[in-house]
């Protein structure tokens, strides 16, 4: 593997994070066939070497096989670009796509980032804590498709809860506020926004109209990261320290919970 290679290769996980030899669902992107020659060819020498070069940006490129993952197509291989559980996540992993993505008319960063987490918490409901799935799960993501409406509805189901609990019981006002002031269709076209911003990163997949799943890189994004992840979610402390007292939602009366982490104070 030349430093030629090692471009290449680094912009197309960049742009992508993920390279399939045999995409199982979709058909394979420009120069992908090419990269992933390059990978098996250059053997565990040239990924230990892309390695050192991904380390000092925060990133793990790590190889998963059909015989070590079920999911890939028989024969394939896939390597998918993660944040480094050790590092800081890095710069160029903007917070302000998500800000951005995730306003509506007139909002501040504070209030789109309440939205964000919040629906990001509710989505992991969805994926593990319904399912009885523990975040270590990788193989998981298989099993993980969701419909567009029931992440919606789980959400104005929240809503509910938190005007439910009220200031009284120990809401926090600024969250109260914001999630308690959504009007009329602007909850479906949150979750649309974040739902758009997860497949454009990489993080899910449209498994059909309206189903939406988890990918290999999300499922091992939440394994290696999820500890430490919702101290990186939002942009800044003063938004941080508003996140306090309301969470996702539980699983049903019956189902496995996940353990969730303690939010900040």
């Amino acid at each position: 593997m030349d430093l030629n290679d090692m471009g290449q290769l680094h912009a197309f996980l960049m742009r992508y994070r993920c390279i399939e030899s045999r995409p199982r669902n979709r058909k394979l992107r420009r120069n992908e066939s090419e990269l992933a020659g390059i990978l098996i060819d250059s053997g565990t020498e040239g990924l230990e070497q892309m390695n050192r070069f991904l380390a000092g940006q925060g990133l793990d490129l790590i190889e998963f096989t059909d015989t070590d993952m079920p999911g890939i197509t028989t024969g394939g291989r896939v390597w998918v670009l993660a944040r480094s559980p050790e590092a800081t996540p890095p710069a160029f992993f903007s917070i302000d796509q998500v800000m951005a993505r995730m306003k509506l008319r007139d909002d501040t960063r504070e209030v789109a980032a309440v939205w964000y987490l919040h629906i990001w918490l509710i989505h992991l409901a969805l994926l593990y804590s319904r399912k009885g799935r523990a975040v270590s799960a990788i193989s998981g993501y298989l099993d993980s498709a969701f419909e567009e409406e029931t992440l919606i509805q789980g959400v104005r189901d929240h809503i509910e809860r938190v005007r439910g609990i009220g200031l009284d019981a120990g809401a926090e006002q600024r969250v109260y506020e914001i999630l308690s002031d959504e009007r009329g269709t602007d909850i479906a076209k949150r979750v649309r926004a974040f739902l758009g911003l997860m497949v454009d990163s990489g993080l899910l997949g449209r498994a059909d109209s309206g189903v939406f799943e988890q990918t290999l890189l999300g499922a091992v994004e939440i394994s290696q990261s999820f500890s430490r992840t919702l101290q990186h979610v939002l942009p800044d402390e003063d938004a941080l320290s508003n996140i306090v007292n309301i969470s996702a939602p539980v699983a049903e009366k019956g189902e496995e919970e996940e353990a969730w982490p303690e939010e900040t104070e």
